[in-house]
Order: structure tokens, then C-alpha cells, then sequence
């Protein structure tokens, strides 16, 4: 009858409507799986456009490794900071925090250019405080070269958390051959195919 054909018309319709909506749901979870995490971010000490924003570009020194540091640590996921072909010249502490779920990877994609200087009158370099967790965040690829101080006593990396991995370090102990040491590994930490060398 007429009204047969509509009532099935309108129950077709409505099962067509469903499937459609049940497959743009599976697609779009699907989606979401597969994409990389949205919230993480690059954050580049060296010239450039930096992966395509260039306001995460920041200086290589002491106060942009700190506000690059700062930035990642408000951005939520896991973000980085890359160091290239610029060396990073240390006149004061840098301090840098990660957790399992906000973490950090200090990079170095310039080979043997990538380099931290550690040259503050004392004091520790790079204060890395991961919370004592390896997931929290990871060094890579990178030489550390740490100069001796006219007095008092100097640090390198003081790595609490995380994973080392690639790190040349040189120390001079200085003309007054004073207490400089180029890396502290704490609890929660490891060093992999990290090299050491005394120089002064």
C-alpha cells in the first residue's frame, strides 16, 4: 500500500543516515589513532624558520635555552630543543624540567657543531631535572665541553631523569686546576655511548 512504501522508505532512510554516521565516527577515530601528537612542539636554537615557526626560534645562549626550556615546559606532550651548527654558549645555569607525561629531548642535528659551552664563573651548566624518571626526557647527539673556573667549582649536565645517549664531554680543568667535572648522572638517569676527555 501508499503507506507501506513511505513507512519503508523512511526506516531505509534512517538506517542509510545511521551507517553513514557510524562510518564518519570509525574514520575519524581512526584518524586520530594514526595522527602524531598535536600538542607537541620543536623548539630550534639556531637561525632559521624552525620547522616552519619562526617564533620558536630562539638564541643559542644561556637566556634563550632557558626561555626555549620555558616554552616547552608550558606546551603539554613531548616536545624538543634542537641545537645546530651554533654553539651554545652557557654564561649562566639553564634549567630544564620534563615529567613521563610533558617530556623533553635536547637534540643536537648540527654532528660536530652541535655543542654546548660551559662557561659560567662556577656553578652547574645544565640542570636537567627529569624527576628522577627515564621517560621523562633524553640528550642526544651532542659535545659538551666544560671549562675550568678561576675559583669555586663547575658542572656540566646534572642529568636527573632521563637518558644521555651520543654526549662528548671534555673538561679543562683550568690554570688553576680547580674542581670542574663535566657530567653528574643521578638516580633514574642512564649514559649511553657517552665519551669523557681531561684536558688543562
Amino acid at each position: 500500500s501508499p503507506t507501506r512504501g513511505v513507512d519503508s522508505f523512511m526506516v531505509e532512510n534512517m538506517h542509510a543516515r545511521s551507517l553513514a554516521l557510524t562510518l564518519v565516527l570509525a574514520l575519524t577515530a581512526l584518524i586520530a589513532a594514526f595522527a602524531p601528537g598535536a600538542s607537541a612542539a620543536t623548539y630550534c636554537l639556531y637561525a632559521g624558520d624552525c620547522y616552519g615557526v619562526p617564533a620558536n626560534v630562539y638564541p643559542a645562549t644561556s637566556q634563550g635555552f632557558n626561555d626555549a626550556g620555558s616554552a616547552a615546559s608550558s606546551n603539554p606532550g613531548a616536545d624538543k630543543i634542537e641545537i645546530g651548527h651554533t654553539p651554545v654558549e652557557l654564561t649562566s645555569s639553564v634549567a630544564l624540567n620534563a615529567t613521563p607525561t610533558n617530556q623533553l629531548a635536547i637534540e643536537g642535528v648540527g654532528g660536530d657543531n652541535s655543542l654546548i659551552h660551559v662557561g659560567m664563573s662556577s656553578g652547574y651548566g645544565l640542570l636537567m631535572s627529569f624527576g628522577g624518571e627515564l621517560a621523562s626526557g633524553s640528550i642526544s647527539n651532542l659535545k659538551l665541553k666544560v671549562d675550568g673556573p678561576a675559583s669555586g667549582a663547575r658542572l656540566g649536565l646534572d642529568l636527573t631523569g632521563g637518558r644521555a645517549s651520543g654526549i662528548s664531554v671534555e673538561v679543562d680543568s683550568g690554570p688553576n686546576e680547580v674542581e670542574s667535572y663535566g657530567m653528574s648522572i643521578d638516580s633514574g638517569s642512564e649514559c649511553l655511548y657517552c665519551s669523557f676527555a681531561v684536558s688543562g
